[in-house]
């Protein structure tokens, strides 16, 4: 009997000592802040915790060992085998996007990723940089990035440029390529409207200035992209309103759902705005899905978004009105009410797969669907797109971390557009009917060695082919303008040296060089490639271009920094000379010269309770017609139109530590005046932004969040203009339109929920 009573006490006890608790605290890998609501999940089962504000948890395990898993939105999944009993401090690194772990504008630490070896020009913005304001634009987030600046007309008239490409485009962006994930968000004629994409799909956003990627193309500006995050664990709803001045309502709810190998996420974001001026309401509603699974070696993702927008059109203002009545819209569209009504949707799938240890790869397959009514002054103008395209891309991977990767995109569009006559916004009778087709192949190899310890070089091609093809349905006076138009095939290299020297054997302080040498081009549009009489005009060619970029980054303690000196000279610039009140011809004038440096600081510094992040980041720009001759008129050594010399920002941000959370910042925008005219006989008026914003945020239990803040924008009212158009012509004898104002002192305010369980 007593033996039977020790062997069940032993037995019992092996079990009690077998199950035991294990505690840990989940922290950011680079700045060692407590992650809150990590999710960790006893691998096998439906068993876990989430972490606390401090970033801490307490699970019981089954046995004495037993193996974790831990995920974190926009991080990369952690897997580890732990001790009951035991405390656990665990550093989870931030997940690779197109530039792998990047350098972010406004966080003092940085990781140092192969990837700066291979583009180390280029930047990442994370959510926290997109949080810092309002976010029913992207523009004030992109416009404290040096080198970088959107004009902003309205919520539906935006103009991007990265190092002055992208300026003489009249109503939108132009020469700049942009993608959602894998997803072209450009269109067959080289135009982006990144402002179509609410910033709730968006985890973070990479830029590369300038011709620096051969993967991605190579446009003059450069690449955007917005990765929206793939990777959700457990169950998550989020639900916000933000409310702001002249009625802005925009509302977002998200629901994710995901174990180990599956994620899943719908989102619905709906904006509505009175808007500031006349003629200036905007409604746009956003459906999105988002799903990846992941099982050994492949993955496979999907990526639907569909849009809906309608937004009236207050055009651009003389100077008369812009100073005494900014709020008015332009006569001729106040009139008929113009607007634009259209619906986008994009759809997206991606297959990633390892084929051995080292050769993977990743084929994409995208179509878009726009179907867009806008009522104009001058004529009625309907439009259907259907965009059909691929990416394939294979990456060998040798020793060192050297690679080999090539691949292909193509991309076909099918555009077909039509006018009508208006009778004060009533559609009236067929002035044109047109069908295009554009297409373009771009082919792309490159490779990264090591040719020393500490130093790297990358080298890559881009092969381009764009062809246009137009049929004219409705040929005035039996006159037929239909044509093909091939541009000659054009080969962009690109070359860069990437070194950084051991300066600490305890990484205290870490410094990176590196040069560029790189081509690129931007084909004109097939509008850019008609006469006015509609006929296609062989002489037209795409701007050209080389550009070479020294710099240096690093961070020392609390401190980073970033320093670029480039300079780009651009051939066969392309000019839109208006000939008429909708029509505009393309020629080839001449050559630019863009010359700039890029500057950026940031810090990060503990005081009691308070972390604080200052930053100030400067754009010295000195962009000028070398040779320009249009007509008899010689504009060579003029500042290039639409671009501002200097351009400045700074701020502080800040938050407190603990269960409760303060956060906040203060920013400052400096923009200096801007030749309006190709003479430069007319300037706009430098201007200056003060913007801060300040909010609370709190843990209710362990699976709910509150976050609620306040804001205001051009907190001492500056009358400024917020968007250019250069070269504004005078038609029927009134004065030339060339503002668009901004917005005066405006304020906003959010409540969001967050619910997440396991």
């Amino acid at each position: 009997m007593k033996k039977l009573c020790l062997l069940s006490f032993l037995f019992i006890s092996q079990i009690l000592f077998a199950q035991g608790k294990v505690e840990g605290t989940i922290l950011d890998k680079t700045t060692k802040e407590p992650l809150i609501g990590a999710n960790i999940i006893l691998k096998g089962t439906d068993k876990g915790a989430i972490t606390n504000l401090n970033g801490q948890f307490e699970l019981n395990i089954p046995h004495q060992q037993d193996t974790l898993l831990i995920y974190y939105l926009g991080y990369t999944n952690y897997e580890i085998i732990v001790q009951a009993g035991q405390k656990y401090s665990i550093l989870l690194g931030r997940k690779a996007t197109l530039l792998n772990d990047s350098i972010v504008v406004y966080a003092p630490d940085r990781t140092w990723s192969n990837l700066y070896r291979e583009i180390p020009s280029a930047i990442s913005l994370p959510k926290k940089a997109l949080q810092l304001d309002e976010q029913s634009n992207i523009a004030t987030a992109l416009n404290r990035v040096p080198g970088v600046y959107m004009h902003t007309g309205a919520f539906n008239t935006n103009r991007i440029t990265i190092r002055g490409i992208g300026s003489r485009n009249l109503f939108g962006t132009a020469k700049i390529r942009a993608f959602l994930d894998e997803i072209p968000l450009t269109n067959g004629a080289g135009e982006t409207t990144l402002e179509d994409i609410d910033l709730s799909l968006v985890d973070n956003i990479d830029l590369i200035k300038g011709p620096t990627s051969s993967a991605y193309g190579a446009g003059l500006g450069g690449i955007i992209r917005l990765n929206p995050d793939w990777d959700t664990q457990g169950i998550t709803l989020n639900v916000s309103n933000t409310t702001g001045s002249y009625n802005l309502q925009r509302n977002i709810i998200q629901y994710q759902y995901g174990k180990e190998g599956f994620s899943f996420r719908v989102g619905f974001n709906q904006m509505h705005s009175d808007g500031y001026r006349e003629n200036n309401q905007y409604d746009r509603l956003g459906f999105t899905v988002l799903s990846s699974i992941k099982k050994e070696r492949n993955r496979l993702t999907l990526l639907f978004n569909h849009i809906d927008l309608k937004a009236f059109i207050p055009s651009s203002l003389n100077e008369t009105d812009y100073l005494n009545n900014p709020q008015r819209a332009a006569f001729i569209w106040a009139q008929i009410k113009g607007f634009e009504d259209y619906t986008k949707t994009l759809t997206g799938i991606s297959y990633e797969t390892n084929i051995t240890s080292k050769l993977s790869s990743t084929t994409s397959l995208f179509n878009t669907q726009f179907r867009s009514y806008e009522s104009r002054p001058f004529n009625i103008l309907r439009e259907n797109s259907t965009v059909l395209g691929a990416r394939t891309k294979f990456k060998q991977a040798f020793a060192q971390a050297n690679y080999l990767e090539w691949g292909a995109e193509f991309f076909h569009e099918n555009y077909d557009w039509q006018t009508n006559v208006t009778n004060r916004g009533i559609m009236g009778t067929s002035i044109s009917i047109n069908e295009e087709t554009r297409q373009y192949l771009n082919v792309f190899l490159q490779s990264k060695w090591a040719i020393l310890e500490n130093m790297f070089l990358t080298a890559g091609v881009n092969y381009n082919t764009t062809n246009y093809n137009l049929d004219n349905l409705f040929s005035a006076n039996n006159q037929n303008t239909s044509g093909d138009y091939s541009f000659k095939p054009v080969a962009s290299p690109f070359l860069s040296a990437y070194y950084y020297p051991t300066l600490s054997a305890v990484n205290t302080i870490n410094m990176s060089f590196y040069g560029i040498v790189s081509h690129g081009f931007s084909p004109p549009t097939l509008e850019e490639t008609l006469t006015p009489n509609g006929v296609i005009n062989p002489d037209i060619q795409p701007e050209k271009g080389w550009n070479m970029e020294l710099g240096t980054r690093g961070n020392w303690a609390n401190i980073s920094y970033n320093l670029s000196v480039y300079t780009m000279q651009i051939k066969d610039l392309l000019v839109a000379r208006r000939t008429g009140f909708d029509q505009f011809l393309g020629i080839n004038a001449g050559k630019t010269t863009h010359q700039g440096i890029e500057f950026s600081l940031q810090a990060k510094h503990q005081w009691w309770i308070w972390q604080l992040q200052p930053f100030l980041n400067y754009t010295y720009a000195n962009y000028r017609f070398e040779e320009f001759t249009d007509n008899d008129d010689d504009y060579s050594g003029n500042q290039l139109t639409g671009t501002a010399p200097h351009i400045a920002s700074a701020g502080l941000l800040f938050e407190t530590k603990g269960r409760q959370i303060i956060y906040g910042n203060f920013n400052y925008q400096f923009v200096d005046q801007m030749p309006l005219r190709d003479d430069n006989s007319l300037y706009s008026n430098a201007y200056q932004l003060w913007n801060g914003k300040l909010g609370y945020r709190m843990m209710l239990g362990q699976a709910l969040q509150i976050d609620a803040n306040l804001g205001v924008n051009n907190l001492f009212d500056e009358q400024y203009a917020s968007m250019l158009l250069i070269n504004a012509a005078s038609v029927g004898g009134a004065a030339p339109r060339y503002y668009y104002p901004g917005l005066p002192r405006n304020y906003y305010g959010s409540l969001g929920i967050r619910y997440f369980m396991l």
